[in-house]
């Protein structure tokens, strides 16, 4: 089976990550950070999230960031779309 570094490995070009303000979300949006890779970042906490997103930024990638609980449909159904 294959592991997240073979995935990632891959390079896909933008990445919608939910939780990434800490735990295995953060780990997937630091895995994922270079150079033309576009990383949509999602979480509740803005101040977790605004440094993930810069150690993101430090690796090369864009960023969009999105402080929003992924259990409000309305709220997500509006950053995502």
């Amino acid at each position: 089976m294959p592991s997240m570094a073979d995935f990632a490995e891959r390079k896909p070009r933008h990445i919608l990550i939910t939780g990434a303000s800490q735990g295995i979300g953060r780990a997937l949006a630091l895995l994922y950070a270079r150079p033309r890779t576009h990383l949509s970042l999602f979480g509740r906490s803005r101040e977790r999230l605004q440094d993930v997103a810069a150690e993101c930024a430090g690796k090369g990638a864009t960023l969009s960031v999105n402080v929003v609980d992924v259990t409000d449909a309305e709220g997500m159904a509006n950053a995502v779309g």
